[in-house]
């Protein structure tokens, strides 16, 4: 069970016959990648979902998309911070996109109750991370028991963001990366590309007015 054959799931036994009789088959995952049709896992349906950008950066937010590529390079534990959560996952989407990575969202909430679920997670996670190739991106919530969450961190080689209320014990092992907040200026060219340029601007002006309050 241990060998790269059974550990990865590249290869399957069939259920309730004895072991010397039990039929050995190619996963069906495997055999769609091998086929050139990827896609997720059917037993991730529901727990995992692909991420892309669809929220816009600012000029100085989309300055930093380089910088966090490399370091999902470097780094096996990469905390955002900065923005809110939809601007987070489309600045991880683009990061992951200069490296040709595609990335894979999970709230902490999905976790299975049982070690041994979350441990078959784990290794469902790791597989699709190499094959497609991605990245997984850990949106953490409120409540998230620090020791349940650090086992399971420990479990994925692979590199992991995370975002959300990341327990403090977990916090340590995370190197931070925070995206700098839109001046007047970018939120003024934002707002006009998502509502037109005269309500656009109408907004951008009553903000930095009330702002200078």
């Amino acid at each position: 069970p241990d060998s790269p054959l059974r550990a990865w799931g590249l290869l399957e036994l069939d259920e309730g016959t004895p072991l010397t009789t039990r039929r050995l088959a190619i996963a069906e995952r495997i055999l769609h990648h091998l086929l050139g049709l990827d896609g997720l896992d059917g037993r991730l349906a529901g727990l995992v979902a692909a991420v892309s950008a669809a929220v816009p950066l600012s000029p100085g937010q989309a300055a930093r998309v380089p910088r966090l590529a490399a370091l999902i390079g470097e780094a096996r534990r990469i905390r955002l911070l900065g923005a809110d959560r939809a601007t987070l996952h489309s600045l991880a989407a683009q990061a992951c996109a200069e490296r040709d990575l595609k990335l894979y969202a999970v709230h902490s909430a999905e976790l299975p109750a049982s070690p041994e679920a979350r441990a078959e997670l784990a290794r469902l996670l790791r597989r699709e991370c190499r094959l497609a190739p991605a990245v997984l991106l850990l949106d953490v919530g409120e409540g998230m028991a620090p020791a349940v969450l650090a086992a399971w961190l420990s479990s994925l080689d692979e590199a992991v963001l995370l975002i959300g209320a990341v327990p403090a014990e977990v916090v340590g092992t995370c190197l931070a990366f925070e995206l700098p907040v839109p001046d007047t200026v970018e939120r003024r060219v934002l707002w006009r590309e998502e509502l037109g340029s005269e309500l656009g601007s109408a907004l951008a002006s009553e903000g930095a007015r009330l702002a200078t309050q």
